[in-house]
């Protein structure tokens, strides 16, 4: 059965301010850049939460690969484009009733009630045609690898062959392998998920 946009949208509103826009539930992402920011590392990940840039990580470290839940894209992609939509869901979650906190995180109101959808209106379009749009995620070949995604894959290139002689890389949606035969350099790898933060040399 095929959701009504208007609710669809309103289940991505709640799905997306929870997994992007609330900090996360504990230390972890901190903890770790406390080991590594004085190394020399790059992170190369397929989780699509922002957690990395919330916790400060050198934005020009960073390589996720899959998409942002921050991001909606056209249907097709083939705009190449990508567009921010924290303002469209904090309107959408308070179409449905959430309240602002005084943590500033959305709440259920004091009577609990809650509407399932967003009104027509709020239904996000592309600020470029008015055209339908869709999460920046990679689930097929429409999948929009934009500006931001070309900058960051360059950065990873050129961390790798400053580094790294004669190595191989794979991508998936649900994993990333790297492997690599090398001499001179060893390589430590930790991971969180589905991520791998690879180091020049170990430290643990």
């Amino acid at each position: 059965m095929r959701l009504d946009p208007e609710i669809s949208w309103a289940y991505w509103a709640r799905y997306i301010y929870i997994n992007r826009y609330m900090a996360a539930p504990k230390s972890v992402y901190n903890e770790l850049l406390d080991l590594i920011k004085e190394k020399d590392y790059f992170v190369i990940t397929t989780n699509v939460d922002h957690q990395f840039q919330k916790a400060d990580f050198d934005k020009k470290r960073l390589f996720y690969t899959q998409g942002d839940y921050g991001l909606f894209q056209t249907l097709d992609g083939r705009n190449g484009r990508t567009y921010d939509n924290e303002e469209w869901v904090m309107r959408a979650m308070e179409a449905q009733g959430f309240v602002m906190g005084a943590d500033g995180v959305y709440q259920i109101p004091e009577d609990g009630k809650l509407s399932m959808e967003i009104p027509h209106e709020l239904i996000p379009k592309c600020p470029d045609d008015g055209s339908a749009v869709t999460m920046n995620l990679r689930a097929d070949d429409s999948f929009c690898e934009d500006e931001g995604w070309y900058n960051a894959s360059e950065q990873y290139s050129k961390f790798l062959y400053a580094r790294v002689f004669g190595f191989g890389f794979f991508f998936s949606t649900t994993s990333i392998n790297f492997y690599c035969k090398i001499n001179v350099i060893k390589l430590k790898f930790s991971i969180i998920k589905n991520t791998y933060i690879i180091f020049e040399k170990t430290f643990i």
